[in-house]
Formats: C-alpha cells, structure tokens, sequence
C-alpha cells in the first residue's frame, strides 16, 4: 500500500468517534426472559435503567424478536426525548442522546410503549463510548404495584388522538395508562401483566383456545409457555385485576362459570402474595347508558361483588370491588385515551390510598 494512502486513512480514521462499549447491567423493571443474547420484553411498561458518566452519548442494542415496529419512551435525568422506533430483527443500535457532557451524571430510562401481540424485543446492551463509566442505577421506589388485565391495562391506542393520527402502533403508550399513573401517584414500581383481547376464560371472539390471563400471568412471555416467571422476583403490595370486557364481548357468561374460574385466579395470587390487597375492577369500557352493555356491566360486577363475598365469609380483607367510571374512548377507538386513564388511575388512588396507608404520604 502506498504511503500517501496509508496516511489518509489513518486521518480518517483518527476522525471516526471513539468506539462504543458494552455494558450489560441494566436494570429492569417488570417481566423479561433473559436469553444467551439478550433480554427478551413482550409486556408492557417495561423500564430499562442505566447510570454512567464519562460518555459524551448514550444509545441502546436491540432488534426486533416477533413482529413489530415496536416504540419506547426514553428520558435522560428525567428528561423525556423523541420516542424511539425499534424497527429491524437485525441488532443496531438506537441512539437516545449524541449530546452530553462527559463531565456529568446521567441517569437513562427507556420504557417499551407495546404490548405483546404488537411485537417483541431482543434488548442486549446499553452502549456508550469507551470512557464511560458505568454506575449503580438510581434506586427504584420500595413500593410495589402490579396491574392484571387486558387491552385496556395495556394501553391500546390510548394516545390515538387527532386531528392528524396515523394509524400504528405507535399510538398505544403504556407509560400513560391507569397503572403507570397510579404507580407515580404512589411513588411505586409498577408491573403491567396484561395482553389485548384475552380474558378470564375466554377472548375477545368468544374463543376458549387461546391463553387466558390464568395462564399467561405464570409466564415471562405471555405467548411462550416454555418459559415461567419466578413470583417472588417481585412481590406485590397491591394487585389490581381489570378483566372481563372481553369475556363478555360475546355476551354474558353466567355466575357459575366465571364466579368459580375468578376465585381460582384470586387464589392463586393470595397462595402467591398473602399480603397484597388485591382491587377487582369492572370495565371502563361497559357504557351503563347502553341497554347491551349496562346489562353486561351489572352482570360482571355482581360477579366480581360474588368473588370478593367468597373472600369475607372467609375472613379476607384483602380482597375488594371497585365499580369504576365509564370512559368512552377517543375519536378513533373505544378504548379510553390517556387523559381518561388518568382519572381512572385518580378514582383508583382515592380507594386504593386509604386502605394501603399510602394516601397521606403522596
């Protein structure tokens, strides 16, 4: 090689930033399945955290596991930045901020937007420059809430909101829900164990088939049951179910199937965490005003209003019924839309508050 070229490159070369470098303690927050590659998240809400100084950027190492795009929430020192699209099966990597000081401590959040059916992520690394020092992430709060349910736990479309919404899956936001609300008004961790269109006993369609919140809540991938989530990796002192609107999209289910399937899922949560208040909570999305849906909305709660009954001839107050507001959704979809999760989670926090002590230390 001549000379004159070698030394071109060499300044080229100089020119280039410096390598990134891997760091592979990231700390999460809610249910994952650690693999030979990764992370693999498929719930919603997932937090992802990282501390470092030393690097004057930050990025993260992902790629697409099942279907897709997926999004996340990303902050620096609680400083929300552009959502992030994660778009490809082939590993790259993400760039949350190329802008720091190297002089600093920051502290780095990245939050997955989606659920589960809308695609999974292969999360392997944050990465940086080769200075960066890597720190002990900021301490989450000792609180800890989890959220059972489906779609409307999850957040489906809740930020489907005009004039100019495009359709994707972008629109869903699980950061902004009743249960990541309801987390922040406490100051609490918060677990969302939730997938769209399932049910207690039955799905969206009326199908008994596929999995039902029974069997994806023993799972860390709630369409792998290959794979079990360790309960006391994070044990609960307060669970909220809100589940039933897609039993009863079909049509009523009567007591003496759902009463006996209901207890069964509430056993297995007090076997689990004897020491969690457990709230049922009826449908937001059952219209009282309607003739079809009023009828469904009093026959589910007298349902769930049977379940906690169960539980008081038994001498269990752990277990209660909240009858919760109607939220009709947005524009483009019944859903509720993030404001109306917002006062779910506020009709919540006023039941939830008092009987967890919680209330007056917001």
């Amino acid at each position: 090689m001549r000379p004159k070229l070698i030394l071109t490159l060499l300044a080229m070369l100089s020119a280039l930033p410096a390598l990134l470098t891997a760091q592979t303690h990231a700390r999460f927050m809610g249910r994952v399945q650690p693999t030979n590659e990764g992370t693999v998240m498929a719930f919603p809400g997932i937090a992802v955290d990282t501390s470092f100084t030393g690097s004057g950027r930050i990025a993260f190492r992902a790629s697409l596991a099942s279907a897709g795009p997926c999004y996340f929430n990303v902050y620096v020192n609680g400083v929300e930045l552009p959502m992030i699209e994660v778009d490809s099966d082939v590993p790259r990597d993400y760039v949350i901020s190329d802008r720091l000081d190297p002089q600093k401590t920051y502290d780095v959040r990245v939050v997955r937007r989606n659920e589960a059916w809308q695609g999974t992520v292969l999360f392997q690394e944050f990465v940086a420059e080769e200075s960066v020092e890597w720190l002990e992430p900021t301490p989450l709060p000792s609180r800890k809430l989890m959220c059972l349910g489906d779609s409307i736990t999850c957040g489906d479309r809740n930020v489907f909101m005009g004039p100019y919404a495009k359709e994707g899956n972008h629109n869903s936001n699980a950061e902004v829900t009743y249960g990541w609300d309801l987390a922040k008004m406490f100051n609490s961790q918060v677990n969302l164990v939730s997938y769209g269109g399932k049910g207690l006993i039955r799905d969206w369609e009326g199908k008994e088939e596929p999995i039902t919140l029974g069997e994806f809540f023993e799972r860390s991938l709630p369409d792998d049951p290959s794979t079990s989530w360790d309960h006391q990796a994070y044990v609960p002192d307060a669970i909220t179910i809100c589940i039933g609107q897609n039993d009863f999209n079909q049509g009523v289910i009567e007591a003496d199937r759902y009463v006996p399937a209901y207890i069964k899922l509430v056993d297995r949560l007090t076997g689990l965490y004897p020491d969690a208040k457990i709230l049922l909570i009826s449908s937001p999305m059952q219209n009282p005003e309607s003739a079809s849906d009023g009828h469904k909305k009093d026959v589910l709660e007298g349902h769930l209003q049977a379940v906690v009954e169960h539980y008081r001839e038994q001498g269990n107050d752990n277990v209660r019924f909240h009858s919760v507001s109607y939220y009709p959704g947005g524009e483009y979809n019944a859903h509720p839309i993030a404001p109306q999760h917002y006062q779910m989670a506020r009709e919540l926090y006023e039941d939830l508050g008092p009987w967890l002590g919680w209330l007056q230390e917001r």
